[in-house]
């Protein structure tokens, strides 16, 4: 994927608008950011999602009986 980025940034010139959507951001990947930004003058606006909300709490129930034999 690092390669199609920079061969698009290559073929495309300032300003170019390039739209990625991504689960997991890599060392390489921020490096290429860097040099792209430092070099070619690009812009990047990250966009983070909201984490999801925590999952429910269990519900424990005890069922209380009474055995009296009276």
């Amino acid at each position: 994927m690092l390669e199609d980025i920079v061969a698009w940034a290559a073929e495309h010139p300032e300003p170019s608008t390039l739209m990625l959507v991504m689960s997991d951001i890599s060392q390489d990947f921020l490096d290429v950011v860097d040099l792209l930004t430092t070099k070619k003058n690009y812009r990047f606006i990250e966009v983070l999602p909201h984490p999801p909300p925590p999952p429910p709490r269990p519900l424990v129930l005890i069922l209380l009986t009474n055995n009296s034999s009276d």
